[in-house]
């Protein structure tokens, strides 16, 4: 055989070797790939229901900040509660000043921390409420197509904004004191905020004592969650039943 022609065979057997080796190699991974595929577990239809479902978090459009009506100094140095209740009525377009809500609050002098506060909210050695008392005094201004909601023990994600919770000073750890009353235990450095917006990181808020910040999520959450996930919120009417 001539050499020519001895070449055109030897690449004409080796294209022949190199399609059956594709071929075989094809089928090969494809074997590989269904037996894969028969133990793959699909994952079952899950539909989010509206607790599942994290609430639009976004500043109210047309609020701005004002120093002299959102934060609680000088008139009310321990008046937190009232402050941040006043910011978040502002913010659904309900003008309350923070004194007026301070005034409407009922007050106690310790039997009752829960649904009054306990103490003088324009005095230093006044201390706290919880979200009972703030829900209570949100209805006195609230218009009959707003309701104010109490959402304790909602998970700080599924929190809708503007809304007011509880955390700590400077979200600092949690000092518990003795007193307790009806499932609440009072923090010696519990502290009153505006939620403003909260994302998968960070949240803002209006900070009573220290103005708009913005935090990481999960340093405010272990603060939310140390006060008991405490949380009242505007809504309108129907958005939940009406006690």
């Amino acid at each position: 055989m001539k050499k020519g022609a001895a070449s055109i065979v030897a690449l004409s057997i080796g294209c022949v070797l190199g399609i059956v080796l594709v071929a075989y190699f094809g089928y090969a991974v494809w074997v590989a790939c269904a037996a894969l595929d028969s133990q793959r577990v699909e994952a079952p239809d899950y539909e989010l229901t509206a607790h599942d479902t994290p609430a639009p978090s976004e500043e109210p459009e047309g609020f701005v900040f004002n120093y002299n009506k959102d934060m609680q100094l000088p008139e009310l140095p321990t008046g937190c509660e009232a402050t941040a209740l006043s910011t978040c009525l502002r913010m659904n377009g309900i003008e309350a000043s923070k004194t007026e809500v301070a005034d409407a609050m009922p007050k106690s002098d310790g039997d009752d921390f829960v649904t009054c506060f306990w103490g003088d909210p324009y005095s230093e050695h006044g201390w706290a409420c919880m979200a009972p008392c703030v829900e209570r005094t949100a209805r006195i201004f609230c218009p009959v197509e707003k309701t104010p909601v109490d959402l304790t023990g909602t998970p700080l994600v599924y929190l809708p904004a503007p809304c007011v919770v509880w955390v700590t000073m400077e979200l600092d750890e949690a000092m518990p004191s003795q007193y307790e009353q009806d499932g609440y235990s009072l923090l010696w450095n519990s502290h009153c905020v505006t939620l403003v917006a909260a994302g998968e990181a960070t949240v803002k808020v209006i900070d009573p004592l220290s103005g708009m910040q913005e935090y990481p999520f999960s340093k405010f959450n272990k603060a939310y969650m140390a006060n008991g996930c405490q949380a009242v919120y505007i809504a309108d009417r129907g958005y939940a039943p009406l006690n």
